[in-house]
């Protein structure tokens, strides 16, 4: 409708003119309508939290908006500073509005340093004109990134404070549990009607998450972990929705991994790190070194993950080394217990036990066929022995790590004749083989076939 777009056309000037302090306050009581249930019917209502999402943050990660925000109150206090040093220092640190950084520390820590120069009998009447000046400085205290984490932590919160009262009881019993705690009537009508528009509220909230970053849903997991675990109908969407931006933090990506590694390392740049490596220069057993280092000061599971850079080294004994390596920590065994067996022009070979020692061990037994009713009653009956034995038992897994697969295959007969060697040669009963093939696909890459089983 042409009434509808030249209405939307003069909301859209109308942002445009008003003080960015306004626009912030104008849009803070906005979203708190929403989840207090005061939304627009469909199809407006969803164009309308579309634009409002998008001017939130527009203003919100604007770098001018603490300085706006501060100069509002400071305006409003400013013939009380009677110091006219610390009322210049403020001046100063709030002059250059386009600087990035906002200066939340230096401006608070002036305005303590000035209450405490104050008369005792003074301080507490002095002091509340000062409060909102401070609250600014304290929620800006982490840069713009950190005021929206704020923010939107305490939009979450109103959701949660209202809808928790309606988990797992029924409408009536929710709305006894919110008269039970307030004595306020119209704020118990104001929670009631707002749980009546949930669903309105999903779509606000899922808007508004949509826009997040990693680090700030990092942020705000414990409101969004409660969110999350609600389980009622009407909170299901979110509910899973939430449940899936969660997940997705559990999920890193070859590259954030290696732009973690390089800023979390605690002695190599990642960088200098490869380059120690690759360098053909440095002595193999001074670049197992600084491998065995690496790993032992950065025992994270992710770190593991960028082993695999040298599985196909220049050098081969950093290859062998980084593969036990791998595997050492994977399975849980000592690095000694993976074993080079052999090697051709296609292919390294290596073994190792997963024993009665290993902490895998009784969880690879679960995995075994269920005997039948015979086979069960000749266990129970040989169970002692079967106590016995079982430290002679073991799961032997082979590793074959293939430098060129086309040769592999040329050669197939030759290379899987190496494979029925090495399983010929394991000295304790196998209880199962388990052949593992890692495959050079392309440079500096690999893939990994698991669970190629033989019985």
């Amino acid at each position: 409708m042409e009434e509808w777009d030249s209405a939307i056309t003069k909301d859209v000037l109308d942002r445009g003119k008003s003080r960015l302090d306004t626009r912030f306050e104008d849009l803070i009581l906005t979203c708190k309508d929403i989840l207090s249930g005061y939304c627009m019917p469909e199809p407006y209502f969803h164009e309308k939290i579309v634009r409002l999402v998008d001017d939130f943050y527009n203003v919100l990660n604007n770098p001018q908006l603490p300085y706006a925000l501060f100069k509002v109150f400071l305006y409003a206090v400013e013939s009380r500073i009677c110091r006219m040093s610390s009322y210049s220092k403020i001046k100063k640190l709030i002059s250059n509005v386009n600087h990035q950084t906002f200066p939340a520390n230096e401006l608070a820590e002036e305005m303590e340093s000035y209450l405490c120069t104050l008369n005792p009998t003074e301080l507490g009447i002095e002091k509340q004109y000062f409060e909102s000046l401070i609250k600014i400085c304290e929620r800006f205290g982490d840069g713009l990134l950190g005021h929206l984490q704020i923010v939107i932590s305490e939009f979450l919160e109103n959701f949660i404070d209202i809808e928790h009262h309606f988990q797992d009881v029924s409408y009536d019993k929710g709305v006894s549990s919110i008269k039970s705690i307030i004595s306020d009537p119209s704020r118990v009508v104001r929670m009631v009607y707002s749980h009546t528009k949930v669903l309105d509220k999903n779509v606000f909230l899922k808007e508004l998450l949509s826009r997040l970053d990693d680090q700030s849903i990092i942020k705000l997991q414990m409101p969004l972990k409660r969110i999350a675990n609600m389980f009622n109908q009407e909170i299901e969407p979110i509910a899973i929705y939430i449940r899936r931006i969660l997940n997705k933090m559990h999920q890193l990506s070859y590259s954030n991994l290696c732009s973690n590694i390089r800023f979390n390392s605690k002695q190599y740049e990642m960088k200098e790190f490869i380059s120690l490596y690759f360098n053909n220069n440095e002595e193999s057993t001074n670049q197992q070194q600084y491998l065995r280092q690496f790993i032992k000061e950065n025992n994270k599971a992710e770190y593991l993950n960028l082993l695999h850079e040298f599985f196909f080294n220049s050098n081969e004994e950093i290859s062998k080394f980084a593969i036990k390596l791998f595997f050492s920590k994977l399975f849980l065994i000592n690095e000694e217990n993976v074993y080079f067996y052999s090697k051709n022009k296609d292919a390294m070979f290596f073994k190792f036990e997963l024993n009665s020692s290993s902490p895998y061990f009784n969880c690879r037994l679960q995995q075994q066929q269920t005997p039948s009713n015979n086979e069960e009653t000749s266990l129970n009956i040989n169970n002692n022995r079967e106590t016995e034995n079982q430290n002679n038992k073991a799961f032997n897994y082979y590793i074959t790590v293939i430098n060129n697969i086309d040769s592999f295959d040329e050669n197939c007969q030759e290379n899987f004749t190496a494979l029925d060697n090495m399983q010929v040669s394991t000295a304790k009963i196998n209880v199962e083989d388990t052949f593992l093939f890692i495959i050079n696909i392309m440079k500096n890459r690999m893939k990994i076939v698991k669970n190629v089983q033989k019985i």
